[in-house]
């Protein structure tokens, strides 16, 4: 049953794994760019006790990653979505051959 069940959805799983490799090409490389803006800024201190230049810190990070949030947004609704339209009509593509009494 699993090799028939690995037949059916070989395509959807490299799509899957070739999807995810391509998010975290633009993941990983914008994450440790946040990071050592956020260090380099000096917004470590910030996070405990505001002070001097932590809002002219803070305005340019929000500068350069505040469009980001779009993309954080979207990270949490694409797998909503993939699950909609594709996790549904695997299930019920199942339940309509289940056998009968």
């Amino acid at each position: 049953m699993i090799w028939l069940t690995w037949r059916q959805h070989r395509r959807q799983a490299l799509f899957t794994l070739l999807g995810l490799a391509v998010l975290a090409a633009f993941v990983v490389p914008t994450g440790r760019s946040m990071r050592h803006a956020f260090d380099r800024l000096g917004l470590a201190d910030c996070v405990t006790t505001a002070g001097p230049g932590c809002e002219s810190g803070l305005d340019t990070f929000s500068g350069t990653y505040g469009p980001l949030v779009l993309v954080s947004v979207l990270l949490l609704v694409v797998p909503l979505l993939i699950g909609l339209f594709w996790g549904a009509p695997l299930i019920a593509a199942r339940s309509n051959t289940a056998p009968t009494g």
